[in-house]
């Protein structure tokens, strides 16, 4: 088991969940601005605390490998949504509100999130490969 996997795991799920779970309250969320800067909703918010949550209980579950291929996937799905937001930047079809802001944070959890994951390849290749267990 690796137990560096699963702290970043935690790191990154649990302060994504953190952040979620202030998006909700409504004295950090004012006119829809979570701390007066991040531009959300509850499709929005719910989406982060759903891909964060992941990562706090893949913690539990003892496999370091699992926390491995997590934050690989939270890096290239993030990747994406910072693509995604610089190219739709502003309300997307009623679902979710993009702005600026917003795609700093998700490129700054893509580039943590893929870093870890890099780190986690030098130091333990054999995290992201299949092995066989015995029978």
């Amino acid at each position: 088991m690796n137990v560096l996997s699963r702290i970043c795991a935690l790191l990154l799920g649990g302060t994504i969940t953190l952040i979620g779970i202030f998006a909700f309250i409504q004295v950090y969320n004012t006119n829809g601005l979570l701390f007066g800067i991040f531009q959300v909703n509850t499709l929005h918010t719910s989406a982060h605390l759903a891909t964060s949550a992941t990562g706090v209980l893949i913690v539990f579950v003892r496999r370091g490998r699992y926390a491995s291929w997590y934050l690989l996937g939270m890096g290239l799905l993030y990747g994406v949504l910072t693509i995604f937001g610089f190219i739709f930047e502003g309300d997307f079809i009623g679902l979710a509100y993009f702005n600026f802001q917003d795609n700093l944070l998700h490129a700054s959890v893509a580039m943590v999130a893929l870093l870890m994951s890099l780190i986690i390849a030098i130091e333990r290749p054999e995290m992201f490969v299949e092995q066989d267990r015995p029978r």
